[in-house]
């Protein structure tokens, strides 16, 4: 190998190894940490059931209201961390959109899960779907991680290109 090619494979190596590091670790897209309630529209006065994950195994989490903050209950975690619960929708509460909240402990630091609640008067009750989470809001590692392998192929190819330049010119 020639002096300027051994240079130029070692630029591309740090490169990419500053990269690889910068990036940190990779986290999946699925976050485990979920929400989810029977309803999406409740009346004052009405029941709702609401289930959580992941919380520490058997450890207490706190059920409330929001808008105004109204506690509704404390529930325990099972021994996955799920919790769920029935719970009375408030009296006196104004129509419009409120919050369900779960408070508690997740790998001994504080979580808190919330899933939205639409508050009718009429009570007009709608099943709640739960969907996957499917995307996304720690890119850069990726970004970093791609930008990085672009770097390391171009270095690959001008390596190449001078090699066989080099070996033209010696023959």
């Amino acid at each position: 190998m020639t002096r300027g090619l051994t240079k130029a494979v070692a630029l591309a190596t740090v490169l990419l190894a500053g990269l690889v590091l910068a990036a940190g670790p990779v986290s999946a897209q699925y976050s485990p940490n979920e929400i989810t309630t029977n309803v999406t529209v409740v009346a004052p006065g009405e029941n709702f059931t609401v289930t959580g994950c992941c919380f520490d195994p058997d450890s207490k989490v706190d059920a409330s209201f929001h808008s105004t903050p109204i506690p509704l209950g404390a529930l325990t975690a099972d021994s996955v961390g799920k919790v769920s619960g029935s719970f009375t929708v408030p009296d006196g509460v104004e129509p419009g959109a409120h919050k369900v909240v779960l408070s508690g402990m997740a790998n001994g630091v504080a979580l808190t899960l919330s899933a939205d609640l639409q508050v009718d008067v009429a009570g007009t009750t709608a099943a709640a779907g739960s969907l996957p989470v499917t995307g996304s809001n720690n890119t850069g590692p990726y970004t970093a991680i791609g930008a990085g392998l672009i770097v390391a192929g171009g270095a690959l190819v001008l390596i190449v290109r001078r090699r066989r330049e080099d070996q033209l010119v010696t023959n």
